[in-house]
């Protein structure tokens, strides 16, 4: 049998290492959807800068608080609540239809969100998970104010 000649050799060692790359490729994309929404994912919403305002302006050390929000859709106005958790942080807020929305969540060091129900619905949802602990938080509206319920496990 005879050997391949320098251009064949050149063309094998081409493929090979395409064939490698998008192997490397796939398996980066696979390993960035494990870790979270995925990369093709659009993510939790953007907060307008003045909710950005107000949430550094207010005390760190509080568990939670209420406020009087940006208009929503259609121009209702909403009432937001800031819920501080072990897994991160959840802005919600309720619409003048009573209808609850998770406006903003940030996990905590360590942890991300899955199992995301932003609404608006009756109550929204969503699971901070570590690999030790998964902190629940869930929200709705009553008598048009958002209610956040946090289970931590441990």
């Amino acid at each position: 049998m005879a050997r391949p000649n320098r251009a064949a050799r050149t063309a094998l060692a081409v493929a090979g290492w395409l064939a490698a790359a998008g192997v490397a490729v796939a398996v980066g994309l696979v390993a960035v959807s494990a870790l979270g929404r995925g990369i093709l994912a659009p993510g939790p919403p953007m907060a307008e800068p003045a909710e950005v305002e107000a949430e550094l302006s207010s005390p760190a050390s509080s568990a939670t608080a209420d406020r009087e929000g940006p208009e929503g859709p259609g121009d209702r106005p909403r009432t937001r609540h800031v819920e501080h958790t072990p897994g991160g942080t959840v802005v919600a807020a309720c619409d003048r239809d009573g209808q609850a929305s998770l406006l903003s969540w940030s996990p905590a060091q360590g942890f991300q969100a899955d199992d995301i129900e932003d609404g608006p619905d009756d109550e929204v949802e969503l699971t901070f998970e570590s690999e030790d602990r998964d902190v629940d938080v869930s929200a709705e509206c009553r008598n048009g104010k958002p209610r956040a319920t946090v289970d931590a496990d441990n």
